[in-house]
């Protein structure tokens, strides 16, 4: 339901819920993965979402918050950051729902450092 909130742009009942649910469920990875969506420093927000990544490798969290972790490398222009985060999210959350938004990202961040044979790759598969 929060995460439907946020996807509609309205994240400021989602901040005013947050404290409550962290107290109630401070170590529940959906609350932690909503704290880290609405955090503003991107410092922060990676910290966060590897702590994820980290502490609930099989939480249906964890390859997003590893995507998010490679859309932040890629906006800040770390190709080649993105490409080798992002190249290891399909071997190791297979059924990660989003495969065709993560390949793109995974194309252009492998097309933006001259790896075109290695984007032709992960194109065809």
């Amino acid at each position: 339901m929060y995460l439907s909130l946020i996807e509609k742009g309205n994240t400021k009942d989602v901040r005013e819920t947050l404290p409550e649910l962290t107290s109630k469920f401070p170590k529940d990875s959906g609350v932690l993965y909503l704290k880290s969506l609405l955090t503003e420093d991107g410092s922060s927000a990676i910290k966060q979402y590897k702590n994820i990544i980290k502490n609930y490798p099989e939480s249906k969290y964890a390859p997003i918050s590893a995507m998010k972790i490679g859309e932040y490398f890629y906006a800040r222009g770390l190709y080649t950051q993105s490409a080798n985060l992002l190249k290891n999210i399909p071997a190791k959350y297979p059924r990660f729902q989003d495969m065709q938004r993560l390949t793109d990202l995974l194309i252009n961040s492998f097309n933006a450092i001259g790896e075109t044979d290695s984007a032709k790759h992960y194109g065809l598969i």
